[in-house]
């Protein structure tokens, strides 16, 4: 006997499954815990137009949407892998839509500055904060003491603190931007790496009252300015005539010289320093704009790598230890290769037919402080070592070759090499300015390589805040990327 059938609805077609909104599938994220890009699978930071992608994807994608789509030269059926994105661009877009990825988001130029200016507001609203409450807190001043050590390490230590509370909480309970509050996850090794440095002096700094460490960071621009001001080059009148009071570079280390001031001239110096800046008519660059900032760091982050494939002692040290280092690393060598072009007359870089002013970062950037601390740190460089590009080329390998970098498998190794060039700077600053006045240079370039710590941690935090105009060997050089 058969059953009754059971009485259904007329259902004229099948029931579509309604598409989860945007705002559950962020949540569904976060619970679950995924962090894969949805494009070509690499580890992704967050969504990025409504979908969860990595850094390289989000750049590409923002670039490329609104220009006219290419067509696959295969059959359009091309596989997206970390491996294999950068093949097929027309593959790659095509799954970028198809996954959901909205042009309609991409930012216009007025939308970019309206949120760069926000940016700007919030950080100067918790820079005051911070002030307010130091000065709350703090004792009597420090004195100068720009020349004593102590009063350097306590600089740096200070300097260590304000990093920490910058990327942790507001003092004030002002709002905090998403992207300063990945300052702290996006590059641990670098931040790690200035903490470890700095936790040594702390012992010499021990008699000092929490008030008064307060107050030296406060003041640690002013201080760092008082100790460039206390070098002044020597004269060549009184360089001694007696050619036994300098050094006589050995053979291996003239052709050691010789060959990495070659490399770093022709790799990764785009612009020879100009000798006489009174005599030369540039044209002046007055505005100059984000993008065009961030690709010039993209290309610096090329040029650094060619270079070191040509340094036989970095390309011993194992790979991880490579990549470590110049993660760690590499905005110090930005900040030594900016001071070759600096001109102290004219406040300005000098590129060969033109000239970039200090007023042209700043508008870029909307971050006057910083960019007169980097300008600063050029002129202190820049006096000390002048048009000398084997100091340079010396100096950029010192601040790479830091042993004290995170991550190290072999740290012994690196201590080691970092020896062998400081003892190369010396020799090479001894056959130059002679027994006699080497010392000073000497000691003026350790200051630089200090104050290069200080200003590169902030320069990385700079760079986190326009995550969305960097290109994708920055955005991997910087590991913007969860571990």
């Amino acid at each position: 006997m058969e059953q009754p059938s059971k009485s259904r609805k007329p259902v004229s077609a099948a029931p579509k499954t309604q598409a989860p909104s945007p705002g559950l599938l962020r949540k569904k994220h976060r619970m679950d815990g995924q962090r894969i890009c949805r494009v070509c699978g690499d580890r992704a930071v967050a969504h990025n137009f409504d979908v969860i992608t990595c850094e390289s994807c989000k750049t590409f994608f923002r670039r490329n949407a609104h220009k006219p789509q290419k067509e696959c030269a295969f059959e359009g059926k091309c596989e997206i892998t970390v491996n294999t994105r950068r093949f097929c661009p027309a593959c790659r877009l095509k799954k970028c839509f198809a996954i959901g990825m909205r042009a309609d988001m991409i930012l216009d130029e007025a939308e970019r500055k309206a949120r760069m200016d926000k940016i700007a507001e919030n950080r100067k609203k918790r820079q005051l904060a911070l002030e307010a409450s130091k000065q709350r807190g703090e004792s009597s001043s420090s004195s100068d003491g720009c020349s004593d050590r102590k009063h350097r390490t306590q600089i740096l230590e200070c300097d260590s603190s304000k990093a920490e509370i910058d990327s942790t909480q507001d003092p004030a309970g002002t709002s905090v931007d998403t992207v300063d509050l990945l300052a702290e996850e996006v590059v641990p090794e670098f931040q790690q790496n200035v903490q470890t440095s700095d936790q040594a002096p702390q012992s010499a700094a021990s008699g000092q009252g929490q008030g008064q460490s307060v107050q030296v960071q406060t003041d640690s621009v002013s201080n760092s300015r008082g100790r460039a001001c206390s070098f002044e080059p020597v004269p060549t009148a009184l360089l001694p005539s007696d050619p036994l009071m300098y050094w006589r570079l050995t053979a291996e280390e003239h052709t050691l010289l010789t060959q990495l001031t070659a490399d770093y001239q022709e790799l990764l110096l785009e612009h020879l320093p100009v000798l006489d800046t009174s005599q030369v008519l540039l044209q002046r660059i007055e505005s100059l704009s984000l993008n065009e900032s961030m690709d010039h760091s993209e290309r610096f982050i090329a040029n650094l790598v060619n270079f070191l494939k040509h340094i036989p002692d970095f390309r011993s040290l194992d790979m991880s230890d490579q990549l470590a280092l110049v993660k760690a690393n590499f905005m110090r060598c930005f900040l030594v290769k900016g001071s070759v072009s600096y001109s102290e007359e004219r406040d300005a870089w000098l590129k060969d037919n033109f000239e970039v002013p200090l007023s042209a970062y700043v508008g870029a950037t909307q971050n006057p402080e910083l960019m007169r601390r980097y300008a600063d740190f050029c002129r202190i460089t820049k006096r000390v070592l002048k048009n000398d590009i084997s100091g340079y080329a010396l100096l950029n390998l010192l601040v790479l070759l830091e042993p004290q970098t995170a991550s190290l498998s072999d740290r012994q190794t690196v201590n080691t090499l970092h020896d062998k060039y400081a003892t190369l700077l010396k020799h090479h600053l001894e056959s130059q300015y002679s027994y006699m006045f080497a010392g000073q240079y000497l000691e003026a370039a350790w200051d630089c390589l200090h104050d290069s710590k200080l200003v590169a941690a902030d320069m990385v935090s700079l760079f986190i805040n326009f995550k969305d105009f960097i290109g994708p060997l920055m955005a991997e050089v910087m590991d913007m990327k969860p571990e």
